[in-house]
């Protein structure tokens, strides 16, 4: 008897996006991507998320972590590279200043109604 073999779909080739998008987690690649495309795919990043600093970290070979900095404002200008993604690569989008003001006004509204809750001054 003669058997063929065919892969029709690999599975093993995954990346996370994390941080400030839409929907955080781990997808599979199946087919060569780009950061912006894997950013799109997971929802986009959210308005509370920095668009200037959005960072890839790659494992090395020797064990190492390789960080790439992509900068979104500049590729959405159509300047800048949009780099390849490598499986096993995590993309984190963090926090701009709009998310700190909007931590720091939870906290201060918090802290108004602690009075009201408890009923006295602190």
């Amino acid at each position: 008897p003669k058997v063929t073999v065919q892969l029709v779909q690999s599975h093993s080739m995954k990346y996370m996006v994390d941080g400030d998008v839409g929907r955080p987690g781990i997808f599979e690649m199946t087919r060569r991507m780009t950061v912006r495309e894997a950013i799109v795919g997971s929802g986009g990043i959210l308005p509370t998320g920095d668009r200037a600093k959005v960072q890839i970290a790659r494992a090395l070979p020797n064990g190492g972590t390789n960080i790439i900095a992509i900068n979104f404002k500049e590729l959405d200008k159509g300047r800048g590279e949009d780099v390849f993604l490598a499986p096993g690569d995590v993309i984190f989008v963090p926090g701009n200043r709009f998310k700190t003001i909007s931590k720091y006004l939870q906290i201060v509204q918090t802290v108004t109604y602690l009075p009201m809750i408890f009923g006295r001054r602190f």
